[in-house]
């Protein structure tokens, strides 16, 4: 039985006009989102600040939403349902709800291909290093019928 969209179980996004415009017509199958300390309640499952994630993923309480962790992220997304992506540019505001049919997270990759990993201290800030304690990760939503499109 499908369930219908609700306030809950859908995120709302927004687009710039040539990725809406990708996603209208099934060129483009995936939507990610860098997961950020002003951000990360949007994508992850949370109850006030505690953030759920699985211990089988982690060998003790995650220090941060960034952990490298091995690459595993050991955060439980939102499991939302659905996206409502609206254009960010156009004259005429263009809506699609689309359905979700996976969630997964991955490590931002930067334009030589590395991951991007880092080290952090209050004093030092961050220094950015291939064999960093933390990732600048984001969650990927694969994308599956559109369900209503406006």
């Amino acid at each position: 039985m499908k369930v219908e969209p609700t306030l809950h179980n859908t995120l709302e996004l927004v687009v710039k006009q040539n990725n809406f415009m990708l996603l209208l017509d099934g060129t483009k199958t995936e939507e990610c989102r860098e997961i950020k300390f002003d951000n990360y309640k949007t994508y992850l499952d949370h109850e006030g600040d505690d953030v759920a994630y699985d211990p089988d993923l982690i060998d003790d309480d995650p220090e941060s939403i960034l952990i490298y962790n091995g690459g595993v992220y050991p955060f439980s997304p939102i499991e939302y349902k659905y996206i409502s992506l609206t254009t960010s540019d156009a004259e005429v505001e263009q809506t699609l709800l689309v359905e979700v049919t996976a969630i997964n997270f991955e490590i931002m990759i930067d334009k030589k291909g590395n991951q991007i990993r880092f080290d952090y201290d209050e004093q030092d800030g961050i220094e950015y290093t291939y064999l960093g304690e933390n990732a600048r990760w984001r969650v990927k939503y694969s994308l599956g019928a559109i369900i209503k499109s406006k």
